[in-house]
């Protein structure tokens, strides 16, 4: 538990001692973050339970192997299979060097879309730690390298890079299929939120509910080769934390596509994640489809608690009273993410409080 507590104070203390308006500052803060983040992530041992062993297992059987015999079978996340055949030719079978690149890879991403979009960056890193996304890459290669390509692909959203967009979905969709479903993210960022965007919404909703036994079958085998899975009896505190994220966007930030564009898209990308999250009462696995828009919050969160720069206050009052607004928002949202986050380690999702590091074996 300490180890899982202080990353989350790293971040913050980190923050205080470089979290300056210098540039330079701000630079180290990053790479500090970064190399902590990545290091821990990459040391933890491959031994005993949780996912790695079955990764391991498999990272042996394909190295062994020929490419010619990675595609002669089936081609589901073959990207992310050629990449561990490529790191055991390079590094001699040695499977903990594929961790470090993996959570370096997935770090950096990290830190370059905070680094460009996030008016606050240790506000992302709350929501990145607090929310699970940090200790899922512990388990979830496939997705780990997946979301980090989405990473830069949400970064392609905020500065309307189509092309780099769709390239890095698709290599994403290549390392773990089911990351596909973030193909639209373009489109739906790009939508004005007019009354026919709901309707749509709504629409897409009905099928989901109609065909729900047949689409989590499906996702059940795109994520478990058993096929197994199960319901949740509740929705969930994550989709009540959505709810409350949008509320908060539309109340203290507006929604203002002309002068706020940014922030739009982002509300857009926001909405599908709670309305896909919505449907995990169905099954698990849409969870984790929804994380692919969700971890969109590392940015949206810290837009929301920055008031915008082109809204005139009336008096210096005003201007007072907004910003104490704003400052109790930010600590009622980081309570919020800490206690979300205290109840994510303790009920042990991601399976990493039983995880071993090499300076404990």
């Amino acid at each position: 538990m300490p180890l899982h507590m202080s990353i989350l104070a790293a971040a913050l203390v980190l923050w205080a001692i470089f979290g300056k308006n210098d540039k330079k500052m701000k630079i180290a803060y990053f790479v500090l973050v970064t190399l902590i983040m990545a290091f821990v992530c990459g040391s933890r041992e491959y031994y005993g339970t949780g996912d790695l062993p079955k990764y391991y297992g498999v990272f042996v059987r394909n190295g062994q192997g020929s490419y010619a015999d990675l595609f002669s079978g089936d081609l589901k996340n073959i990207g992310f299979w050629v990449f561990c055949k490529i790191c055991y030719d390079l590094f001699a079978g040695n499977f903990s060097v594929c961790l470090y690149i993996i959570a370096l890879f997935s770090n950096i991403a990290l830190a370059v879309l905070i680094y460009r979009h996030s008016p606050k960056p240790h506000i992302s890193y709350v929501m990145y730690i607090a929310f699970g996304f940090y200790f899922f890459t512990f388990s979830g290669l496939k997705q780990t390298m997946a979301m980090a390509f989405l990473m830069v692909a949400i970064l392609a959203i905020l500065e309307k890079r189509q092309r780099l967009f769709y390239v890095m979905a698709i290599l994403a969709g290549f390392f773990h299929q089911p990351a596909f479903i973030f193909l639209p993210a373009y489109f739906i960022a790009a939508r004005r939120l007019t009354k026919m965007y709901f309707i749509v919404l709504i629409a897409v909703a009905a099928i989901v509910i109609a065909f729900r036994g047949v689409i989590v079958e499906y996702l059940s085998d795109l994520y478990y080769d058993e096929g197994d899975y199960t319901a949740s009896k509740l929705i969930g505190g994550k989709f009540v934390m959505m709810v409350l994220m949008l509320i908060a966007g539309f109340v203290l930030r507006r929604v203002d596509p002309k002068n706020d564009p940014k922030f739009c898209r982002l509300f857009s990308i926001m909405i599908v994640a709670a309305m896909i999250q919505s449907f995990s009462v169905f099954g698990h696995n849409f969870t984790r489809l929804a994380d692919y828009y969700f971890q969109t919050i590392i940015i949206y969160c810290p837009l929301v608690l920055t008031p915008r720069e082109d809204i005139s206050y009336a008096d210096a009052g005003d201007r007072m009273t907004t910003a104490a607004a704003y400052r109790i928002a930010t600590i009622a949202v980081c309570v919020l993410a800490v206690i979300y986050y205290y109840s994510y380690i303790e009920d042990d999702i991601s399976g990493v409080l039983n995880l071993k590091f090499f300076w404990e074996v």
